[in-house]
């Protein structure tokens, strides 16, 4: 019996390594599949990196401060030009009151209630 127990104990091993074997087969393949999968992400990482130039958060960050002084520096100018804006249309408003254009003040306010289109009016005299 000791020669059975024996030859059946060799059979067992022999086949738990066979099955490791298998086993190991089978992750090697799984293995190469997931180092396609990430090679195939990783092309494509260093696609997207090309991109986007390389860049990391304090470069969107730095941008974010850049963009912010930019606007504050355009609100500056176009304040400053709706400030004299204002003041052109003051003194020409006080220069036609001043020489009695009735007329022309009454039609420089029918224009200004109308919308610039960019092409000239059908009442406009020059446009005929």
């Amino acid at each position: 019996m000791d020669r059975d127990c024996v030859a059946h104990r060799v059979a067992l091993t022999l086949a738990e390594i066979e099955s490791t074997e298998r086993c190991k087969h089978y992750l090697d393949v799984v293995q190469r599949q997931h180092e396609e999968e990430l090679a195939t992400s990783s092309a494509q990482l260093d696609l997207l990196s090309d991109i986007l130039d390389g860049r990391g958060m304090s470069d969107v960050e730095d941008d974010g401060g850049y963009h912010c002084a930019v606007y504050a520096d355009e609100l500056v100018q176009l304040t400053i030009a709706e400030g004299q804006m204002n003041q052109v249309t003051e003194v020409m408003d006080s220069r036609s009151k001043w020489r009695g254009d009735e007329d022309e003040d009454r039609s420089s306010e029918e224009d200004r209630n109308v919308p610039f289109t960019g092409f000239p009016s059908s009442d406009d005299p020059l446009s005929e």
